[in-house]
């Protein structure tokens, strides 16, 4: 072979590997391209995800906000019923049993006292209660005739003693 034949044959060589490179070159720029352009779908989905994900996060917070005001302003107003029962109620209601002559009543303390003078509140203040007998199962007893018993339980249940 002659180095003329050696430098044609490297002359259509390479006429043959260029268009071969061309299309290579052409493919991975084709390639680049979609890569690109998926890049781009990524990037704007995420900056589209974010921007929802700043209003949810805002809507939330405002919601929470809200949700706080309502449950501070429930627990002022159960607060106030709180106060309103406590005056209705004593948080120290101290309920007793009494047997009076086999008639059993129950009956808080000082529903018994609330009449001042009265035979039932000095029966049971604190300087006589201790006085008081008790029956078998630790109730306290009163004997009383069938004719005052009525007027007692209705004494205790009402407060009224006319």
């Amino acid at each position: 072979m002659t180095s003329g034949s050696v430098a044609l044959r490297a002359i259509e060589s390479d006429a043959l590997i260029e268009p071969s490179f061309r299309r290579l070159l052409a493919s991975i720029e084709g390639e680049r391209d979609r890569i690109r352009g998926t890049w781009q779908q990524i990037q704007q989905g995420r900056e589209e995800r974010t921007a929802e994900l700043e209003h949810l996060r805002q809507s939330t917070e405002e919601w929470c906000l809200s949700e706080r005001t309502n449950i501070s302003a429930e627990w002022i107003r159960l607060d106030g019923l709180t106060e309103t029962v406590g005056d209705l109620w004593p948080e120290e209601t101290e309920i007793i049993d009494i047997n009076c002559s086999g008639s059993i009543f129950t009956i808080a303390r000082k529903s018994l006292c609330s009449i001042e003078g009265s035979v039932l509140s000095r029966v049971f203040s604190d300087e006589f209660i201790s006085e008081v007998p008790r029956d078998e199962q630790g109730r306290f007893y009163l004997d009383s005739t069938q004719r005052a018993s009525p007027l007692s339980s209705s004494t205790c249940r009402t407060g009224d003693s006319g």
